[in-house]
């Protein structure tokens, strides 16, 4: 079956994000062209394919991807124990692979040397299996909670600011459908970050608090003010609180014995050939400063990182933050950022 919602790359061109829907047609007459074309400007439709949802909040490592190619080709994933990644992700820096564009800068690559070993691809695919299992087994057991079979079990998404992602995908937070109440079950993207096998990745303003604000620019933390904001009563402080936890237990990706050596979104820039576009805010600070996008190591906890993406940057600034000055940070200019698939 095909994508509903598909992402065109055109040359040259910004891609082209397109969907296949069937008009919603019941019976052809008036009372279903009623139903189908409810005014001029508004049709209703049914998507025509699947719906890639990506979870907010948090980040799985990755079951298959590309790896790169020299003459700049994207082929097709493979898993990430393949002998490809292993010899890719033992030195990802070789001058057998493309260039990073821009330049990558030399205290990352520092960085990355410092936790990489050669065991790297087969230390992420370990992590990725489990993850995937552990959503089959939980979504499993919510139908056999609910009393659900799969044509009956329903998912529930509760959409952010942004619903769709430059790739084709819904963003949300998702439940098993069910009446609210204090039996509701919580989010997938909780319980898996509840159980260590979830790095959290969260991305402004896609993420409570900032959810409650009524626009983008009243979600604008002010300047000073992130760690009370990360601290207030709702999800974003239990988000931090369970991978606090996670870590304190050695659960998971934080397995003292043998813990994630490759965060996902990190595998992701280093085999598309791109730094990381975003900037980060420290959660655990009061201070008004914008870590520049190479630089977000320095934040130690990944609970503590709040990444603002590059075409949001103004909002903050405009509100008071600065970004933070630095002679180790690499930039080209007239390059385009591009941020990495999530």
């Amino acid at each position: 079956m095909a994508r509903a919602i598909e992402v065109i790359e055109r040359p040259g061109k910004p891609a082209l994000t397109v969907g296949h829907f069937n008009l919603d047609l019941k019976t052809d007459d008036d009372i279903g062209w009623q139903h189908a074309a409810h005014d001029g400007d508004t049709a209703n439709t049914l998507a025509v394919g699947y719906l890639p949802v990506r979870f907010l909040g948090m980040d799985t490592p990755e079951v298959a991807f590309s790896l790169p190619e020299k003459d700049g080709t994207r082929p097709r994933p493979k898993p990430i124990d393949d002998a490809g990644w292993q010899a890719f992700l033992a030195d990802p820096f070789g001058p057998q692979y493309p260039p990073f564009q821009p330049e990558l800068a030399k205290h990352l690559e520092a960085h990355l040397r410092g936790r990489l070993k050669k065991t790297a691809a087969l230390n992420h695919a370990k992590y990725a299996k489990v993850a995937r299992e552990e959503l089959v087994k939980l979504i499993k057991a919510d139908m056999a909670h609910l009393g659900a079979n799969p044509t009956q079990f329903l998912l529930f998404h509760a959409f952010a600011y942004e619903a769709l992602d430059r790739y084709g995908r819904l963003l949300a937070y998702v439940h098993p459908d069910q009446p609210p109440g204090p039996q509701r079950l919580p989010s997938y993207n909780d319980r898996l970050l509840t159980a260590g096998l979830a790095s959290p990745y969260f991305i402004w303003p896609n993420v409570d608090p900032f959810l409650t604000a009524p626009t983008w620019l009243e979600a604008v933390i002010p300047p000073r003010q992130a760690r009370d904001y990360a601290e207030a009563p709702g999800k974003l402080r239990a988000a931090r609180e369970s991978v606090r936890n996670a870590r304190a237990r050695g659960q998971g990706l934080f397995d003292l014995t043998d813990p994630l050596q490759l965060y996902p979104f990190e595998l992701r820039f280093l085999a598309d050939r791109r730094p990381p576009a975003r900037w980060v805010i420290d959660l655990s600070r009061r201070d008004d400063l914008l870590i520049e996008p190479q630089a977000y190591y320095e934040i130690a906890n990944i609970e503590d990182r709040l990444y603002i993406s590059p075409e949001h940057v103004g909002f903050f600034e405009a509100a008071g933050w600065r970004k933070r000055a630095s002679d180790r940070a690499v930039t080209s200019p007239g390059t385009k950022e591009v941020e990495d698939v999530e």
